[in-house]
């Protein structure tokens, strides 16, 4: 019997149009990831973002994921699935890390096709933020 490891594949940035400046109460989705060829079972998504000043000690960074079998028809905004909620830590200007796994929320496993949906519940726009991935897959040693 095969003995198998967890291997990580390199760090991908996740494009995101408009992230950098996304208004308060705004979302923003990021490009389609392709699992057809990666066979990723597991993902680390990293999301770094940067407050304006109008932001609120009780604001809040939400991430969602889409998911789509056939790379045409994704969940509509309503049926996203909540991954994570980055909470700010005090009012005002900062820089915020939050990492967390996708495989959870599908189910286990990370579908065909799937996306990341960033909401702004910040109370203040992004003056940054940016996404990126890590791939997990089992390998046989």
């Amino acid at each position: 019997m095969a003995d198998f490891k967890l291997d990580y594949g390199a760090t991908t940035a996740l494009t995101v149009t408009g992230i950098g400046t996304l208004a308060n109460g705004s979302s923003a989705t990021s490009a389609t990831v392709d699992n057809t060829t990666s066979l990723f079972l597991d993902a680390k998504v990293e999301i770094l973002f940067a407050t304006a000043s109008g932001a609120t000690a009780t604001g809040t960074v939400e991430i969602w994921a889409k998911e789509s079998i056939d790379n045409t028809d994704f969940d509509d905004d309503p049926n996203d699935k909540l991954v994570a909620v980055c909470v700010l830590a005090a009012a005002g200007v900062q820089s915020r890390k939050k990492v967390f796994s996708l495989a959870s929320v599908f189910g286990g496993t990370l579908p065909p096709y799937w996306q990341v949906r960033v909401r702004n519940a910040t109370g203040g726009a992004f003056t940054s933020a940016s996404l990126a991935y890590r791939g997990a897959l089992l390998q046989s040693v």
